[in-house]
C-alpha cells in the first residue's frame, strides 16, 4: 500500500519497498499494520513541506535513474542475451 503525498511516497514498510529507496532520502517507510505510525508520518509531512518536496525531488531523480519503462525493458531484454 502506498500513497503519493506532494509527489513523493509514502509506503508501508516492507521488504520489496525497502530495496527500491531510502527511508528519510527518497520516501517515507510506514509499519504496514500500524495506522498511528502512517498518521504521524504523513501528517509529519504536511507539516514540514519543504522536506516532503525535497523528498520528492529525490524519489524522481532516483525513479530517472533507475525505474523508467526503458531502463526496466532493457534489463529484462538483457537477462536473455
Amino acid at each position: 500500500m502506498s500513497i503519493w503525498l506532494f509527489k513523493n511516497l509514502s509506503c508501508s514498510k516492507l521488504t520489496p519497498l525497502l530495496e527500491i529507496g531510502k527511508n528519510d532520502e527518497t520516501m517515507i517507510f510506514c509499519s504496514p499494520n500500524n495506522i498511528n505510525d502512517w498518521k504521524m508520518k504523513l501528517k509529519n509531512l504536511l507539516l514540514n513541506p519543504k522536506k516532503a518536496f525535497k523528498l520528492g525531488i529525490n524519489a524522481r531523480k532516483l525513479y530517472e535513474k533507475k525505474f523508467t519503462y526503458k531502463i526496466r525493458a532493457d534489463k529484462i531484454i538483457n537477462k536473455f542475451n
